[in-house]
């Protein structure tokens, strides 16, 4: 099994779209793990102590509201949610960049599902982030469409293609 090689610009986006969902995968899982690790007697500390140094405002509102809503019930569904976010990530962004055939038609139906999930999400509160992230994932999924239509049939990896052999 070879790994993927861009050889076109969109290639090269596609790689670099894969490599930025294995970053966000990394940073959701150490998330998770923080969220196991810390208290809610530290999580409220630092939250206080965040609040007291910035000034009133955007970022003074979210770590308010995001601390409030780890701790009053949502703790266990975020801890869950990242780590198998990250899970999925991993398991798509390995099998995209090995070259697996099954990885293909997977990352497009497990995309598709996180983003009608995003979908949601915007309708219910609007946040700009999500609707970049949901715009990111669409363009993921047309350029994993584009890359998974280029294997010839029956194959079960990628077509590589060796530049030593095409010159």
């Amino acid at each position: 099994m070879t790994w993927f090689r861009p050889h076109s610009l969109l290639d090269t986006f596609f790689e670099g779209g894969l490599i930025i969902k294995g970053l966000t995968g990394i940073v959701e899982f150490i998330s998770a793990i923080i969220l196991i690790a810390v208290p809610e007697s530290l999580a409220n500390s630092i939250a206080t102590s965040a609040v007291s140094i910035l000034p009133n405002g955007f970022i003074t509102t979210t770590i308010l509201n995001s601390e409030h809503s780890l701790w009053t019930g949502q703790h266990t569904f975020a801890i869950a949610f990242l780590l198998v976010h990250a899970g999925v990530k991993f398991v798509i962004v390995i099998g995209l960049l090995r070259n697996h055939r099954w990885a293909y038609p997977f990352s497009i139906v497990t995309l598709a599902a996180m983003i009608a999930y995003q979908t949601y999400d915007i309708a219910h509160k609007f946040s700009i982030l999500m609707v970049i992230i949901t715009i990111f994932d669409v363009f993921i999924i047309w350029l994993v469409y584009r890359e998974y239509k280029k294997l010839p049939s029956g194959s079960t990896e990628a077509l590589v293609v060796d530049e030593a052999t095409t010159t």
